[in-house]
């Protein structure tokens, strides 16, 4: 199963995609997170969230055409780049450390993300296989009863 990113509209869409859900989501995310005075300020805290959300969908589009492949890393990548990209004005050091921080806990999100879905949607086994092991089970249930 791909994940969400990789299913995507194409990359200029994409854009305007991200943008546009990241600035309701921090739009009504801060609204109900502050309440009355996130009231006020979700607008900006929208905006916020909306310039991350383009920048790391301009920066997973731009990864993908260099690497010429799409997959999990260029969304790890792009977001640890973005968050750098949007700190950049708060100093070397603390960009440096926003991405880092945001690449290891989105590499942690997308490792669970891959050990879940291991436990959820099991291997696909061929019929013939499955067959097989319906015989050696009700060959051993008739064993034991010894009928």
């Amino acid at each position: 199963m791909e994940p969400w990113y990789c299913t995507d509209s194409p990359c200029p869409h994409r854009i305007v995609d991200y943008a546009g859900g990241a600035f309701g989501l921090g739009a009504v995310g801060g609204g109900v997170y502050h309440f009355v005075k996130g009231l006020l300020n979700s607008p900006r805290l929208g905006c916020y969230f909306g310039a991350w959300g383009a920048t790391v969908s301009v920066c997973q589009c731009t990864i993908a055409y260099v690497r010429d492949k799409e997959d999990r890393w260029n969304f790890i990548i792009a977001a640890a780049a973005a968050s750098g990209l949007l700190d950049i004005r708060k100093g070397f050091l603390r960009a440096s450390r926003s991405a880092v921080t945001v690449g290891v806990l989105w590499t942690l999100t997308e490792g669970v993300g891959i050990w879940l879905n291991r436990f959820i949607n099991p291997p696909k086994f061929p019929v013939e296989l499955l067959r097989t092991k319906e015989r050696k089970t009700s060959e051993r249930k008739t064993t034991i009863l010894g009928t």
